[in-house]
């Protein structure tokens, strides 16, 4: 009698695990149909007709949040024979308690392989920040953007960027580069969609780290210095990226590395050992931040872990800012 129920048991645990995996937010193939998506979100067929949509519709260029609260869905309607997207962009979001449909039709004045709208772009990501709705879409490999939507899909800003991460209701996200420029110097700000209003997180004044990079580079002598066109000659404006990114809600804080190299300023990139790897943590105060910064091969040695999420613990944030 035990072993039976304790086989039941199993097979109760492996279905709920199976349904937990089924209803992952999942990226299918990009030629999908509506009723694919919805499927594999787990959202009831009867549900789903009631959102209204033909779920037969072949869809492209999609992007999905698929949480226990909502799902929400950005999608281009597939046009067949053509790589070129059809506007208008569909929003769908169904929230899962009332069991409540809303949608939204964005860029409506695109048209396919023109980008009469800038931000016409496939879209790449869907977020949940606070009582707003992002839609990341992308242009280029250095050009995207986010529509701020309410949960009733009503734009109500645009920020032309990529999104980082979230903490308290607002948004880090890196600043738009220019495709073609010799670097592609990393700035970022903390965007609050519900003021619509930003503030810069990097680069700030006094950051050690970038300076004594910026010097490595004025120091380089002329003949390692890059030729032709596609150099730079600003090295405050020198090439550099984040590699990871975290946030921690309970104490307001976030942190990433911010990778610097020499690209675009040094002519042999494999050969030069100007580079640097850079851990940054923030906390919020008040509308501001504080920050504090400090080469990332350090981590392990002043706080005894070398995983960024944990020193947004409050034990160690405590320790990074000296409190």
């Amino acid at each position: 009698m035990r072993m039976a129920f304790a086989i039941l048991v199993l097979l109760a645990n492996a279905a709920f695990a199976q349904k937990d995996t089924e209803c992952a937010n999942l990226v299918l193939d990009q030629s999908a149909t509506l009723a694919d998506v919805f499927t594999a979100a787990c959202i009831p067929e009867r549900m789903a007709r009631n959102s209204l949509l033909d779920l037969r519709t072949a869809i492209t260029s999609y992007a999905v949040l698929n949480s226990s609260m909502e799902f929400v869905i950005a999608y281009y309607e597939r046009v067949e024979g053509s790589d070129l997207l059809k506007a208008p962009l569909h929003v769908a979001r169904f929230a899962r308690g009332p069991k409540r449909w809303f949608q939204n039709e964005l860029f409506k004045d695109g048209q396919a392989g023109m980008f009469q709208t800038p931000c016409m772009g496939s879209a790449v990501s869907v977020h949940r920040v606070g009582l707003f709705i992002l839609v990341g879409t992308h242009i280029n490999p250095h050009l995207e953007c986010m529509q701020g939507l309410d949960s009733e899909l009503k734009l109500k800003d645009t920020r032309y960027g990529r999104f980082v991460t979230s903490v308290s209701g607002r948004v880090v996200y890196e600043h738009n580069t220019t495709e073609f420029a010799p670097t592609h110097p990393l700035v970022l700000s903390l965007y609050d969609p519900s003021k619509e209003s930003d503030i810069p997180v990097y680069p700030l004044p006094s950051d050690r780290e970038r300076e004594e990079f910026i010097n490595q580079l004025n120091h380089l002598v002329a003949f390692e210095r890059c030729e032709g066109q596609n150099c730079s000659v600003l090295p405050d404006q020198f090439e550099s990226t984040v590699t990871q990114a975290v946030s921690e809600e309970k104490t307001a804080s976030f942190a990433f590395i911010a990778e610097f190299s020499p690209v675009g300023y040094v002519r042999d990139v494999k050969q030069s050992e100007v580079n640097a790897k850079v851990a940054y943590v923030y906390r919020l105060v008040g509308n501001g931040v504080e920050h504090c910064e400090f080469p990332a091969a350090e981590m392990k040695s002043r706080f005894g872990t070398d995983k960024l999420n944990e020193l947004l613990a409050r034990n160690l944030l405590i320790r990074v800012f000296g409190d």
